[in-house]
């Protein structure tokens, strides 16, 4: 019995780690080059509905309804983006501008701060603010050290990266109508197929849980970027559209959390005597929290399957494998390898079962 335990368990470990080294393999190296076509798969699908109904409806061209589709939908979330992109970079350079009165606004309260710790633990005068301004500059000149040099010198890189983009962006485009002219094609070719039935157990999992995790995220971010622009437009911020779409996009990263800025920003205006701004941003933190809590079973449910200390290892990993976008690529890579390693196993004991049926039947 322990050598059956033993042997199922060596199995499944090796499962594991076959799996997890291709996963790692198909995003280091394959991913990269059939992202636009995801990309554009995902734009055809959204899309698809409006050329059918033209087709339909108004016996219109399918590759001129694709155009149409394409110009409008583009158009209408271009003009959105565009025009949050546009409030939000203003009020970014309207920070970046006041910094100097930030600076000494924050000098000035640490100043008080550290006049009262040398009174409370007894130190003479200054000695508080001097360890923290000299530890403060040595980090701001590292800071000015690693990031200057680096701006300098991508200057052309970030030319030619814009250049490259454009150019995706055209290969996309030329890629979202193909996809619609040969959509019917397509589709029952591989429905027929025999890769099909082989791997459409795991990949219709996986579409579900991707396409439900992803639409969990995006209604819940949206929903808190409204109501924390508009509650820190409530409170007079002359960067409400920044913070509050800052913040909503970090609350979506497990741990993070809004809480993490709101209640800091709630503590500098209790302390700064704004009780009633303090008053507001606790509330909408709560109010975040309620609606994540309320849409995000409703939503996702148990689909997805991983732990929050899971999710946070896995988001840790991918950093340190693939860089900031590990953040997204973490959780997935382990959302694939748990789904081919369950499916996998159940496929066996499939089998396992059918294999005894037919031993008992003869």
């Amino acid at each position: 019995m322990k050598l059956n335990n033993r042997s199922k368990l060596q199995r499944q470990l090796f499962l594991i780690a076959i799996t997890s080294i291709g996963v790692f393999i198909a995003f280091r190296y394959f991913l990269p080059l059939i992202f636009p076509f995801i990309f554009a798969y995902l734009i055809m699908r959204l899309i698809l509905p409006i050329v059918r109904f033209l087709k339909e409806k108004l016996h219109c061209p399918v590759i001129l309804g694709s155009i149409i589709s394409l110009l409008v939908t583009v158009g209408a979330l271009g003009s959105g983006i565009f025009y949050v992109l546009c409030v939000v970079l203003e009020q970014l350079r309207g920070f970046l501008r006041n910094i100097p009165i930030y600076t000494q606004i924050v000098v000035t309260n640490l100043d008080l701060i550290c006049c009262k710790c040398d009174c409370l633990l007894g130190f003479t005068d200054g000695t508080a603010y001097n360890y923290l301004f000299d530890h403060m500059s040595s980090v701001w000149g590292l800071v000015k050290q690693v990031t200057l040099p680096v701006i300098s010198t991508h200057t052309l890189s970030i030319f030619w990266g814009i250049i490259g983009f454009i150019s995706i962006l055209f290969i996309i485009i030329i890629a979202v109508i193909n996809m619609i002219l040969d959509y019917d094609s397509i589709r029952s070719s591989y429905l027929q197929s025999e890769l099909y039935q082989t791997i459409s157990p795991v990949t219709s999992k996986l579409a579900k849980v991707g396409v439900a995790y992803i639409k969990t995220q995006l209604i819940i971010m949206f929903i808190n970027s409204v109501i924390l622009v508009s509650g820190f437009y409530f409170i007079g911020s002359p960067y409400a559209w920044l913070a509050g779409i800052g913040i909503a996009i970090m609350d979506a990263f497990p741990v993070v959390g809004s809480g993490l800025f709101l209640i800091p920003i709630a503590a500098i205006k209790l302390v700064g005597g704004r009780y009633f701004a303090a008053a507001t941003l606790i509330l909408l933190y709560g109010v975040c929290e309620f609606i994540r809590s309320l849409i995000e079973p409703r939503l996702l449910g148990d689909r997805i399957g991983l732990k929050p200390i899971f999710t946070l290892m896995s988001m840790y990993v991918g950093v340190q494998l693939f860089g900031v976008i590990g953040f997204l690529l973490g959780p997935l890579a382990l959302v694939i390898i748990k789904t081919i390693v369950e499916e996998t196993q159940n496929a066996g004991k499939e089998e396992k079962g059918q294999a005894e049926e037919s031993e008992q039947q003869k």
